[in-house]
């Protein structure tokens, strides 16, 4: 047998390329309410039952952080293998079919005009609005993100609300090395297109 025809035929491996493209799309878009639903339950039954002992508290909280910590890395990467299979489809259209699929908001992005390809190489285009052309992954990243930012705001206040600690002052520094840090970091973030 030649070695051409044991090659797996473009159409199968479109077709798996494909499904794998599907897998990541809808684990990226399921991920965020499971972390979003135990983050909540969390923080309900911690502050929900007054007699729980605020080291009980402060483990469901971390239990919790953990986890959305957990699902915010595993949307990075699931969001990392769309774009390779996004752009490999795009390589094969482009390559075996008459017209390429419009996978991404904007059929002006950068990515398309990366493969020489622009509105008359699709089947069909549609040009996005302002609010349609802004990233649904991003946001979801930014939402698990800022509830980790809260689960870690309220490890912080645990504490010192079961302790008393109430004065102004060390209340107002405490919270205002949490908004540096939340600001510094959400702007890292965003500038390294990890948000």
């Amino acid at each position: 047998m030649n070695r051409r025809q044991d090659r797996i035929p473009i159409e199968t491996q479109y077709q798996q390329e494909y499904e794998s493209w599907r897998q990541h799309d809808r684990f990226i878009w399921q991920m965020p309410s499971v972390v979003i639903s135990v983050a909540v339950a969390a923080i309900v039954a911690s502050w929900a039952v007054e007699a729980i002992p605020w080291v009980v508290r402060e483990f469901i909280i971390f239990s919790a952080l953990i986890l959305a910590v957990v699902i915010f890395f595993t949307l990075i990467k699931h969001r990392f293998f769309i774009d390779i299979e996004q752009l490999t489809l795009l390589s094969m259209e482009k390559e075996y079919a008459k017209k390429c699929i419009q996978r991404l908001s904007d059929p002006e992005d950068k990515e398309y005009k990366n493969k020489s390809l622009n509105k008359d190489n699709f089947w069909d285009t549609k040009d996005p609005n302002w609010f349609q052309e802004k990233s649904a992954h991003r946001v979801f990243k930014l939402g698990v993100y800022l509830l980790c930012l809260i689960l870690v705001a309220l490890l912080i206040v645990n504490p010192m609300l079961e302790k008393g600690i109430n004065t102004l002052w060390l209340l107002g520094l405490v919270w205002g090395i949490y908004a540096v840090v939340v600001a510094i970091s959400s702007f890292f973030l965003s500038k390294n297109k990890c948000l």
